[in-house]
């Protein structure tokens, strides 16, 4: 396939994502932890968010994560559907604040969603220097939730795309969170059911059970693992955890499963599709703390390796063995220096067991217990197998500085960071910088980052990544607030030079009506992407919204929401727009006991000269409505939600033969939720 062929396709699939997306569900979020108002020691400080969407359609680039008003998502591990975010600076203890919130690709916008937390200690990083700990209250401590939710979903049309879903889909589950405590005594558990949960795909059911006593803890079920950046980080695992801390050493144990066995699809003497191995891990980390606190050292071992005999249909089963040294000064003022080495042996196919020769000078069968070589061993050498990084971090009252310098050599590979890139060395630097009283606040953030793959110098050119990003926020009493953003991408090497520039200005302000207040905010972005090697991937992007909050002094509360897209294929002489139009809002009854809630909402999309064949340029008009209407009902220890919402799409010029692309879709909800 043809550079312009795969473009069209790509934006063949953009385009129908989203003619085919339902705005009338936004995305789902929950946030995992911490718990609205939870006590917890930093060592146990982890910031886990989940979203879904039916389409898949989330805009990642969309999310916000910010602690007491600094942002901290570029530090989160983020995936398509969960966020984790351990701090990697010390956090003072008390009462936090976590604001989060996300849009997708259709203009549906979830939050801000606001949640405290208390903290009593410090991170992992720092667990060395826990500070002081509050004495546990004498008093027996319960508490627990149990939720559940069930959705009904229904699409019906003409579209092939659609068809496999024309019967109805009822969608379940089920979260049960339990919490006993007594003194330094603590146990709880945590179940989540979902009917999606398929034996041929990795597990979405999930298990947890804690107990801890003092000094001591046991996690035990679906735990969520971090080690360091290079070693384990963000791995969910299915076992045993346990950990030991003081204030001055600090020691965790994992063993288990983080995949689960899936058998692949075989007919006849084919392989359709490849199985998936049961992936073990076990892994043990230890920090202590010297000199008052002044120097902090520790070093982690992991071991993940592939069960060949979990399955009998799959394709190169791993064997991965990884090391780790991590130190730190904590100099006076809040200034830290910190840095990680780590080495790794992987071999990339145990099938066929270990070798009946020396690998590298040593013999496989004196070392098998440890790792299995072969062939498809990556032997430990210097620099290609090891990993390192540093990082310098200042907190002083208005400014805070992070830089930090990575090196992952191109046979650097941990099964316990799947996202870590290697063969690849450079810089980040983030800089924050706010301040203001009463009358006004002003906050910038500046960020740069530099690598540079080929470490090796065995490829035919080396590639350069930059980016460069700003973002200001000026916030003056009886003036409108001003958010203005700037990012600056490049990707160059001796064949491409691909650039990509984004503006973004927008901010709003309050209006007070006397019988109501009027909240409009305005944003324009602006997305330009040139590409010297492929005219294809250029593109030009306007974004403009406007979206209305009106709070009138008796319970009702009303939204409007308006955004049209506009993309110029310059490489392909195509157009494409797409408006988007939204109004809803909730009425409140019995002390806000009660609330009704109602939205709508119009879509419009067009496409026209984009080449599909050298005979035929496809010109498309989408429309779409969409209809939610609910009611819900809180207590003080109960809530329930009820929505019902309706959907019709249609496409006036489109035209193949196989595919009518007309559908409608109705989505019934129902949220009962128990706290005590």
């Amino acid at each position: 396939m043809s550079a312009l062929n795969k473009t069209i396709v790509a934006n063949l699939a953009i385009f129908f994502l989203f003619c085919f997306s339902t705005t009338a569900s936004p995305p789902e979020v929950s946030i995992l932890s911490p718990e609205e108002g939870e006590e917890l020691r930093m060592g146990d400080m982890v910031i886990a968010i989940s979203f879904y969407d039916e389409d898949g359609d989330i805009d990642l680039k969309s999310i916000v994560l910010e602690i007491d008003g600094v942002s901290v998502v570029e530090n989160a591990k983020i995936s398509p559907d969960i966020l984790i975010y351990i701090p990697e600076e010390r956090l003072d203890a008390g009462v936090h604040e976590i604001v989060f919130s996300l849009r997708d690709t259709t203009g549906n916008e979830v939050g801000p969603i606001i949640r405290k937390f208390k903290l009593k200690g410090e991170p992992i990083y720092e667990a060395l220097i826990l500070g002081k700990i509050e004495k546990p209250p004498t008093r027996i401590r319960f508490t627990g939730s149990l939720t559940f939710d069930s959705r009904f979903d229904k699409i019906e049309g003409d579209s092939a795309v659609v068809s496999r879903r024309n019967e109805p889909e009822w969608t379940n589950k089920q979260k049960l969170e339990l919490n006993i405590g007594y003194k330094d005594f603590n146990c709880g558990c945590e179940v989540f059911l979902t009917s999606d949960e398929s034996g041929s795909t990795q597990p979405r059911n999930k298990f947890r059970g804690v107990l801890s006593i003092s000094k001591y803890k046991l996690m035990m079920g679906d735990v969520g693992l971090f080690y360091s950046n290079l070693v384990l980080s963000g791995i969910r695992t299915r076992g045993i955890d346990f950990r030991y801390g003081t204030s001055d050493v600090f020691t965790d144990f994992v063993w288990g499963e983080i995949r689960r066995p899936i058998e692949g699809d075989v007919e006849g003497d084919t392989l359709k599709q490849s199985g998936t191995y049961a992936r073990k891990i076990l892994g043990i980390m230890i920090m202590s703390k010297r000199s008052g606190g002044f120097f902090n050292f520790g070093g982690s071992l992991l071991k993940i390796k592939d069960d060949i005999n979990s399955i009998e249909y799959g394709l190169k089963p791993k064997d991965n063995l990884v090391a780790g040294i991590i130190t730190g000064f904590n100099f006076p003022k809040k200034v830290t220096l910190s840095g990680e080495v780590a080495a790794s042996i992987l071999t990339n196919d145990i099938s066929g067991g270990i070798a009946d020769k020396d690998i590298g000078g040593m013999n496989p069968k004196n070392i098998s217990d440890f790792i299995v070589l072969n062939e498809s061993t990556s032997l430990l050498g210097y620099p290609s197998s090891f990993a390192w990084e540093a990082n310098l971090k200042t907190s002083l009252p208005y400014n805070t500085f992070n830089f930090s310098y990575r090196s992952i050599g191109p046979a650097y590979n941990s099964l316990g960071s799947p996202s870590l890139q290697n063969d690849r060395a450079g810089f980040k630097l983030h800089d924050v910088v706010s301040g203001g009283g009463k009358k006004g606040r002003v906050s910038a953030q500046f960020a740069y980052e530099r690598f540079n793959d080929n470490l090796s110098d065995n490829k035919e050119y080396t590639t350069t990544f930059s980016k460069f990003s700003t973002n200001i926020g000026l916030y003056v009493s009886q003036f409108p607030t001003l958010n203005i953003m700037f990012r600056l991408g490049n990707k160059k090497n001796e064949i491409s030079d691909d650039n990509t520039k984004t503006y973004s200005i927008g901010g709003g302000r309050d209006f007070d009506l006397g019988m109501m207040k009027l909240k409009p905010t305005l944003n324009f972005l602006q997305l330009m992407r040139e590409d010297t090697f492929d005219e294809t991937k250029e593109m030009n992007t306007n974004v403009f919204s406007l979206y209305i909050r009106s709070e009138f002094n008796f319970p009702l509360t009303c939204k409007f929401g308006f955004t049209t897209t506009t993309n110029e294929y310059e490489g392909m002489g195509a157009k494409s727009r797409y408006n988007i139009f939204n109004t809803g809002g909730d009425y409140r009854l019995f002390e806000d006991k009660l609330r009704i809630f109602f939205e709508s909402g119009f879509s419009s999309g067009s496409q026209d000269d984009l080449e599909i064949t050298e005979d035929y340029n496809e010109e498309s008009d989408s429309e779409k409505q969409f209809y939610n209407l609910g009611l819900g009902y809180e207590s003080d220890n109960s809530s329930v939600l009820f929505s019902f919402g309706f959907a019709d799409f249609n496409d006036t010029e489109y035209d193949y033969e196989y595919d009518d692309r007309n559908y409608n879709e109705k989505v019934l909800k129902l949220e009962y939720t128990r706290r005590f």
